[in-house]
């Protein structure tokens, strides 16, 4: 589907019904078995203007961030990156946030560096996303939680609806006009997505508005891309 601005509610994006087409494309990038993705920790991330990629691999010591530049045919590894995983890079390509230990966030230069925490423990580690190049958005067990990473205290941006069913607010994702944050409402069982819908709130929280259905969605210039339950990418 293709979303359109509403003038009736400028701070959310609604569905229209114009369907999508384009031209579908696959490629493949070779790694050095010394540097290979581990798909356990986390899924590669490409940078806006596609020039790095960021992935986590294992090591003969643990879990490493790698990095591997458009221009390289070999990645190397992110000094200040050992242990952790799920990396995620900035809109703007120049730091990574990712995860240590268990649960804790951090967030480092692509360049290298000291890591710095900014999230002692997310319940779902697995899930956050930045908003912007300065805040980072992820689920808590009320609901949907912005922060600096600079610091300073988390914001909440939507809560669990119990009243309405909600069990979950999970999968954030920033929409890239920074105008909100799309995410998946459960209101049951983890088990069945056919429950799942996606909702969006605005960037600084609110009442939540329901979308459509679906499991997970991300968020480009005028679209939104949805993943239903049953695999289906609308």
């Amino acid at each position: 589907v293709v979303l359109s601005r509403d003038a009736s509610s400028p701070d959310f994006l609604r569905p229209a019904a114009v369907p999508v087409r384009g031209t579908a494309w696959q490629g493949i990038m070779a790694f050095p078995d010394s540097a290979q993705p581990d798909p356990s920790a986390g899924s590669p991330s490409l940078s806006a203007d596609g020039a790095l990629l960021v992935y986590g691999g294992s090591t003969s010591s643990g879990r490493q961030v790698w990095l591997r530049r458009a221009d390289a045919l070999t990645p190397t590894p992110v000094a200040g990156s050992e242990g952790l995983q799920n990396p995620v890079l900035s809109p703007d390509g120049g730091r990574i946030a990712a995860i240590a230990g268990r649960s804790g966030l951090v967030v480092l230069p692509v360049s290298g560096g000291a890591a710095i925490r900014v999230v002692a423990e997310i319940p779902y580690s697995g899930q956050f996303a930045w908003f912007g190049d300065t805040h980072i958005v992820y689920p808590d067990r009320s609901g949907i939680t912005r922060i600096s990473t600079s610091g300073g205290p988390p914001v909440s941006i939507s809560t669990v609806d119990t009243a309405a069913g909600e069990v979950y607010h999970l999968a954030p994702a920033a929409m890239s006009d920074g105008q909100g944050v799309v995410f998946t409402v459960w209101p049951g069982a983890l088990d069945d997505p056919a429950l799942a819908r996606i909702a969006v709130t605005g960037p600084d929280g609110g009442t939540h508005e329901i979308l459509m259905p679906g499991i997970e969605a991300e968020h480009t210039p005028g679209f939104l891309l949805v993943t239903r339950a049953d695999g289906t990418i609308v």
